[in-house]
């Protein structure tokens, strides 16, 4: 590959002639990047991230390069805005990107005769189906792990195996190669925003703003849910190249694009940002982030309520569900000012036990409230709440739900 390492494009677009050309062989042991099936700013930056800085380091040890695979299908990218923008503004295109739909079609084709050497990030027990099955056929094996939510204990051969409490994965993907961040980023000039006209160091510059975007967006720029790994990393790896209003510029823009919901049906909402986990007992639980109230996501049907009931309907039986969680995450605007809520709505109302429905509002402060229409309740016939304790986003709230119903 050369002593001059490659650009982050560059490099994306290799690793993506490498998948195209090893497509031919069978069967193929690939290693790959993936991460968590939401999807989100956060795993796909962690993914991209963890492909390209184990490359500048040459290697993480197992292999010169890991192919980044992007968690969700190719015709789901233009539900995700915020990722959109960032791999336009960063200058890459979707024909660069490998998808996991495109990964398990190749798979299929194979007859699952591939191997897989899986490197987690974003999320610590693999939610992939394909990786899923992989794994259970003995055809894939787990050798790197770097996430951020609640440790399932799994995989302990792992290497790197970091689990640990931050904002954004990102964070801990950025602090494991901070060698190869700062041979890239550190040792040039030109990306505090004197660039002098440099080519190079703009695109330095647009690099750089790409693999601090999930951390701009998960964490408010530094205002909420910051962690001692986030600020290492903005302290030592991201302030001395990126000055903080250029900072707060990638995570304004970003933020923009993910509460652009415009002409996105519920149907789509509810898809976009979602994950599913399955209990012991076998049952089913679907949770989708939504980042709008429930007030808006009805506005956004003509049909009202009924669009929204049908929605939840559709989309728990595509899937399966036994339990099907909405948590809605939105600043309403009163006069006093800006008010971060949050809101939870249960589809069926009844499925939870009485007691695991008291505990769930015990622990996330669930109550009705000014954000919570009771005609919309009762039209939709979910079980609809405020959640004050919007401390706790999906990362908390869906190892609660499942603890209650094992």
């Amino acid at each position: 590959m050369g002593a001059e390492r490659k650009s982050l494009v560059e490099f994306v677009r290799y690793a993506r002639s490498c998948y195209d050309t090893c497509r031919q062989a069978r069967p193929r042991v690939l290693d790959v990047v993936i991460g968590n099936t939401g999807g989100d700013m956060d795993s796909v930056v962690s993914a991209l991230g963890y492909s390209y800085l184990s490359y500048l380091a040459g290697g993480d040890g197992a292999a010169a390069v890991v192919l980044p695979v992007l968690s969700f299908a190719r015709a789901d990218l233009a539900l995700r805005r915020d990722v959109e923008r960032s791999l336009h503004a960063v200058g890459l295109r979707p024909a660069d990107l490998i998808f996991a739909d495109e990964l398990a079609a190749d798979d299929d084709a194979g007859a699952a005769g591939d191997q897989y050497r899986v490197r987690l990030v974003d999320h610590n027990a693999a939610d992939n189906a394909l990786v899923q099955a992989a794994l259970a056929q003995q055809r894939a094996a787990v050798v790197a792990v770097v996430d951020h939510h609640a440790d399932a204990g799994l995989y302990a051969a792992a290497a790197p195996r970091v689990v640990r409490a931050c904002g954004s994965c990102s964070s801990l993907v950025l602090q494991h190669f901070a060698a190869a961040f700062a041979s890239r980023y550190h040792a040039r000039t030109g990306l505090a925003g004197h660039d002098g006209g440099d080519p190079q160091a703009r695109l330095r510059r647009r690099e750089l703003q790409f693999l601090v975007s999930a951390l701009a967006v998960d964490t408010d720029c530094l205002q909420h849910r910051v962690e001692a790994a986030d600020r290492d990393v903005y302290t030592t790896l991201v302030a001395p190249v990126l000055d903080a209003a250029a900072f707060a510029a990638v995570g304004t823009a970003a933020t923009a694009a993910k509460l652009d919901i415009a002409g996105l049906s519920v149907y789509d909402l509810l898809r976009k940002d979602y994950k599913e986990y399955e209990t012991a007992s076998g049952a089913r639980v679907g949770i989708s982030s939504v980042a709008c109230s429930l007030a808006r996501l009805q506005q956004q049907q003509q049909q009202g309520a009924d669009a929204v009931a049908g929605a939840v309907a559709d989309w728990s039986h595509r899937r399966n569900l036994q339990l099907c969680v909405v948590m809605t995450s939105f600043v309403d605007k009163t006069p006093a000012g800006d008010v971060f809520r949050r809101e939870i709505a249960l589809a069926p109302p009844g499925f939870l036990p009485a007691r695991a429905l008291s505990c769930l509002k015990r622990e996330l402060g669930l109550e009705a409230g000014p954000t919570v229409d009771a005609d919309f309740a009762k039209a939709t016939g979910l079980a609809v709440f405020e959640q004050h304790a919007v401390g706790k986003s999906r990362k908390a709230v869906a190892p609660l739900v499942v603890g209650l119903l094992q």
